[in-house]
Order: C-alpha cells, then structure tokens, then sequence
C-alpha cells in the first residue's frame, strides 16, 4: 500500500534522523573530526555483515575524544536539517499524523539539532505513544561523557536487529498492536531496509530507494520535506 486513509484510524509517520531530517550522516562528520582511531575500518566491518549496528556504533563511541561543549558547537556549525522539515512538523500536527524518530544515532546531536522543537526522549515501547501530537518521540541511543575527553554509549533497548538499533521493524510491529493502523516511513540508508518492507508508504532517496526499487516495494523518491508533507497533505 503506498497511501495513507484518514478513514483508517491512528497513523504513525516513522523518521530516520541522519542523512534525512539531517542533510548528513551526523556519526560519521563526528568521527571524521574526532575519532581516535581508524573508524572507517569499523564501518567496514558493519558493511561487510560482520558486525551489527549496536556494535558499531559502541566502537565508534569509544573512539570518540570530545568535550561535551565543543561537540556541540561542532553539530551547530557543520551540520544541516533538510529543507521543509518544519513544514513536514506542521502537516503532521494538522493531518493528525504522530511523528516518531527513530533512530540508531545519538541523543546529543538530536537534542542540538532540533532545540527548538518540543522533542522528548522514551525510554520504552510504552512511552513512545505516551505523548500527544505536539511533540516529536525520539527514539535513540544515549550518549554519557565520562572523562578525559571519552564518551560510552548507554541503551536501555532491548529491541535490535543487525541493521538498526533500536530496531526499527520491531518498533513498528509493536505499535501495530497497540491500535497504530498505518505507518508511513522515511529514510535513506540500510538502517531501514527492514522497515521498508514493512510499512504501509514508504518515502525513499539514496541507497534505500535502489533497495525499493530491487526489492519491489513501492516507494516515493523525495529530496525534501516539502515533498513528503504535499503527499501527507493530500492523503
């Protein structure tokens, strides 16, 4: 199904963050800029099937030599929201359309990036819906600083798969069976592929549109929000 029904009941939109609200793959400028160690390596290893999502992303934390406030000038200076996203915001609120970020990013750049959005943080399945339409679910890794510079990454989801934690097709799944009736998606890398195929519409660019288009699931192709927020508009 590539459309949503307003008929239909409660409706869901799930967002991947980097590479899509973000114009970049935050985690990867943040290692570039302040890895100690040969992070692209690791990427490698993810690529290759040899390790999972959550592993990468704990070697690419344990790597990472930063004071908090430095990063955070860093993710304001280097990094970039995709046009229309305050529209697709607005369109959600006034199509009655939850919007929830799911993401195997980190909350520090998410929290900076859209600071002056009503964003709040679960920290289970249950909490994910226990918000209104106001605000933005973000669902995430936690970053804590320790000392000396380092960082750990800290998550308390149980819900994973090799290519995204937290999990994004077990998510979606949960929320079927919690009354949610459609879910649409957005995304762009391999993190979501699983949730592709899953999901009742499906907006797609980069390597998760070529997975659409071999795997046979219908997909709408955007550049931006202003795209995504015209199809949600008209649903």
């Amino acid at each position: 199904m590539n459309n949503l029904s307003k008929e239909r009941g409660n409706r869901v939109v799930l967002c991947d963050f980097d590479g899509t609200i973000a114009k970049q793959d935050v985690c990867d400028d943040i290692m570039g800029q302040f890895s100690c160690n040969d992070w692209r390596a690791n990427g490698a290893l993810f690529d290759r099937g040899f390790i999972s999502q959550k592993q990468l992303h704990e070697l690419f934390v344990s790597s990472l030599r930063v004071k908090p406030n430095a990063l955070r000038e860093f993710i304001r200076d280097r990094i970039e929201l995709r046009n229309g996203f305050p529209l697709f915001f607005q369109t959600c609120r006034e199509a009655d359309i939850t919007p929830v970020i799911v993401s195997s990013g980190w909350d520090i750049y998410i929290r900076e990036l859209l600071r002056e959005y009503p964003v709040r943080f679960p920290e289970s399945l249950e909490q994910i819906l226990s918000h209104n339409r106001n605000q933005i679910a973000a669902v995430c890794n936690r970053l804590e600083f320790l000392e000396d510079d380092r960082w750990q990454l800290v998550s308390q989801w149980k819900e994973t798969s090799r290519l995204s934690h937290p999990s994004k097709i077990h998510i979606a799944a949960w929320l079927k069976t919690k009354g949610v009736t459609e879910i649409a998606m957005v995304g762009d890398g391999s993190s979501d592929y699983e949730l592709a195929h899953f999901a009742d519409l499906v907006f797609a660019r980069s390597s998760l549109s070529r997975h659409c288009a071999e795997n046979g699931i219908p997909y709408i192709f955007y550049n931006t929000f202003r795209e995504i927020s015209s199809v949600l508009k008209a649903a």
